[in-house]
């Protein structure tokens, strides 16, 4: 396997088990981004909607790594998630707890700046 399907394989593993994280302990995973405003609170149900996005998409991606199937259609998909997520952030960012516009610039651009690394490197081959 070339190095470059690895990098995406481990990519979309890790996506993977935040997906799975978010599914599990929505509050724990996006207190940073969100706040928690309660023990339970209504925003555990869209970060769980994020988390199966990650969940199914990401597998499904890794699955298309090992099958040697195309990456790009995969790793644009994984973009387009954390730019909607970047830009309904920015537009919500004065409801959000101080620090959650930072945590979601944080984790999701860096999320997004390396899954274009990934994709210039596969289409380098």
């Amino acid at each position: 396997m070339r190095s470059s399907r690895t990098a995406v394989l481990a990519n979309f593993g890790l996506r993977a088990a935040y997906g799975t994280a978010m599914l599990a302990t929505p509050g724990r995973i996006g207190k940073p981004w969100l706040g928690r405003p309660a023990p339970v609170a209504a925003s555990d149900i869209p970060l769980r909607g994020v988390g199966g996005r990650e969940l199914a998409l990401h597998l499904a991606g890794g699955a298309a790594v090992v099958r040697g199937a195309p990456l790009r259609p995969w790793l644009l998909a994984s973009l387009g998630g954390d730019l909607t997520d970047i830009a309904s952030t920015i537009a919500q960012r004065r409801q959000l707890p101080p620090g959650g516009l930072r945590a979601c610039l944080l984790a999701g651009g860096g999320s997004a700046l390396l899954t274009l690394g990934l994709l210039a490197a596969d289409a380098a081959g």
